[in-house]
């Protein structure tokens, strides 16, 4: 019976995997047409650290397919993630190029764990926007956003959730594709990418180029924005039970800002790992990574931060039995941070982690796992979690619960102290336990609906005034909320369609009540696809100062000319909408206006 069920699951990921990865092979620009990728059941990884049919996971995951949203146009990280509900990501700078924030079911950007191709690379020392204000969906397969507070598989800074991004392996003959787009505001993009299979070796190559002098407002200097980027990934099937393989992943950055300051921003991940089937039942991985970033402020610099991150992590996959799965680790962590005008910060970390997933009976998965990490900086945190998912016999509904405890370490800033701030070395770690209830029903075979409930409650807050001694707060804060997501299609495929909407009953960074995010496709010909999008922000107060609910329509088309070449145009912001992402002491930080931008690829 396990046998059978393994091989089912084999096939399931194999399905997915042939998806994304020939979607993965598209180029990061719009144009490339879809029309040969199918659909295959879904499969998740990030929920369990191991492959897991979706429907036996307890938690609230999204897997979001990169080269579906290349496809309407949609080339960065920030609004790719819009797609998820749970989850909000602005940009504090209102502009392309300018530092992102990520809130997970009303939690704050510190509070979020990002990682990429297995590596970690936020903590609270080291913050993603940087990396999320600058990075592409270029090269990338697959993201899973897992929400609610998971410290028990991924440690700290995982109260909101977990974002696990993977670079895409490529799959089947080579191909090259060159593409071109350029438009409003001075835009322009150039890319090449490659990817396929050579022998027993698989690759995925790009390199990119973009520019734009961004939408400034009356009386705001230029917010031009630079970038090079690249990724590249490599799998070598070096025998029948061993892989190996490494990927990179980087760009360099130029964005000034409405006060005239010039950022710069370089950044680098590089990762080696090796697979090991031990034997049927046991799989382990290594994996070593590195992720290096430099960011300096004005021109000359006037301020800056250096962070380097190394980390070591084991993983394991074992099956026992007939229905159990457990996943089991650990880790090794090394963060230097250092920010100019202060004294270095060095951190090191290591745990040990392990999760079990039991099948007790048909439809029913009941999973639960801890984790013990120490911190050289302040000590050591245990963390636990458990769920359920339960599939009702014969009616396409699937109710899921989990509870779980997670919590954010005090950065090296926070203990030590810096230029603008006091440091604290008596401060505790934030600590939160939450929980959620949801349900998804599958309305025929062309329809599936879902609703979630979450409550999360974090208990000393770190509060860090300006020039001030940083502390934890005192009693507990509360996010909780709805989720609610939509996905489905008609027509036997031909019109596919997407909801995901958040309401926030509480939050912890007077973030908007309501988001949405929906879009619809059409295949109107075998070689013409258009569609549309919108995204809708509530009133809100991030920043500090209230500012006014927006709603944004976009809309998309691709024509393939020739089985060669795909020629692509996309509106944003069709209503030309004015409108402020946040706003700072009065000053708030204003969206582009209408854009139109045409792209072409060729395909060799």
């Amino acid at each position: 019976m396990v046998r059978e069920k393994r091989t089912e699951q084999a096939i399931r990921m194999n399905q997915i995997k042939s998806a994304s990865l020939t979607g993965a092979l598209l180029l990061a620009l719009p144009g490339a047409s879809l029309l040969a990728v199918e659909l295959a059941p879904e499969t998740v990884v990030t929920a369990n650290r191991a492959v897991t049919p979706k429907e036996q996971v307890g938690s609230s995951i999204t897997v979001i397919d990169a080269a579906e949203l290349r496809e309407q146009g949609i080339t960065t990280l920030e609004d790719a993630l819009r797609r998820s509900p749970g989850v909000f990501s602005e940009s504090t700078g209102g502009q392309r190029g300018s530092i992102s924030s990520l809130f997970l079911r009303g939690t704050g950007t510190a509070q979020s764990h990002l990682q990429v191709d297995g590596i970690r690379l936020s903590d609270s020392s080291v913050s993603s926007g940087n990396f999320l204000g600058n990075s592409l969906l270029d090269g990338v397969g697959t993201i899973e956003v897992l929400r609610g507070p998971q410290s028990a598989l991924y440690g700290g800074e995982s109260i909101g959730g977990v974002v696990s991004i993977r670079t895409a392996r490529g799959v089947g003959d080579p191909v090259t594709r060159l593409g071109v787009e350029g438009g409003s505001f001075g835009s322009m993009r150039a890319a090449v990418s490659s990817s396929g299979e050579v022998g027993k070796l698989s690759y995925t190559l790009h390199g990119g180029w973009e520019q734009t002098d961004n939408d400034a407002p009356s009386g705001v200097r230029d917010l031009f924005h630079r970038q090079t980027s690249y990724a590249l990934r490599l799998d070598y099937q070096a025998s029948d039970v061993l892989t190996v393989g490494m990927s990179l992943r980087g760009g360099d950055a130029q964005y000034r800002d409405s006060f005239g300051g010039l950022n710069l921003t370089e950044y680098a991940l590089g990762t080696i790992y090796a697979e090991l089937l031990v034997n049927p039942d046991w799989t382990s991985r290594l994996r070593v990574g590195v992720y290096e970033e430099d960011y300096d402020f004005g021109d000359p610099s006037t301020f800056g931060t250096e962070a380097e991150k190394w980390s070591l992590v084991w993983e394991n996959e074992l099956h026992s039995g007939d229905d159990h799965l457990t996943s089991f680790g650990a880790l090794f962590e090394r963060t230097d941070y250092a920010q100019d005008f202060s004294f270095p910060g060095e951190g090191d970390q290591y745990g040990v982690y392990v999760n079990h997933a039991w099948e007790v009976v048909d439809g029913l998965t009941l999973t639960g796992g801890g984790r013990w990490e120490d911190y050289d900086s302040y000590g050591d945190e245990f963390t636990w979690r458990g769920a359920v998912a339960y599939q009702v016999p014969n009616s396409g509904t699937t109710i899921r619960a989990s509870y779980g405890t997670a919590f954010r370490t005090p950065s090296l800033l926070e203990l030590n102290g810096g230029p603008f701030e006091a440091g604290n070395p008596d401060l505790r770690p934030e600590r939160s336990e939450g929980w959620d209830l949801g349900i998804e029903q599958e309305i025929g075979d062309q329809l599936i609906v879902s609703v979630t409930w979450f409550e999360n409650e974090i208990e000393n807050q770190i509060v860090d005034p300006f020039g001030a001694l940083g502390s934890n707060l005192s009693g507990k804060g509360n996010a909780n909320g709805l989720e609610f997501g939509l996905a489905g299609e008609g027509c036997d495929g031909a019109i596919r369609y997407g909801l995901a909407y958040t309401y926030l009953q509480r939050s912890l960074n007077d973030l908007p009540d309501h988001v949405v995010d929906g879009w619809v496709r059409w295949e109107a010909t075998e070689r013409l696809v258009v569609g549309a999008g919108v995204s809708y922000v509530g009133e809100r107060t991030l920043g500090g100062d209230p500012l006014d609910d927006y709603l944004l329509v976009r809309v998309f088309g691709n024509y393939e000319v020739t089985e060669n070449l795909s020629l692509s145009l996309r509106v944003e912001n069709l209503a030309d909408e004015e409108y402020s992402y946040i706003s700072f002491w009065g000053t708030p930080e204003t969206g582009r206006g209408r854009g139109v931008f045409v792209g072409a690829v060729v395909t060799f």
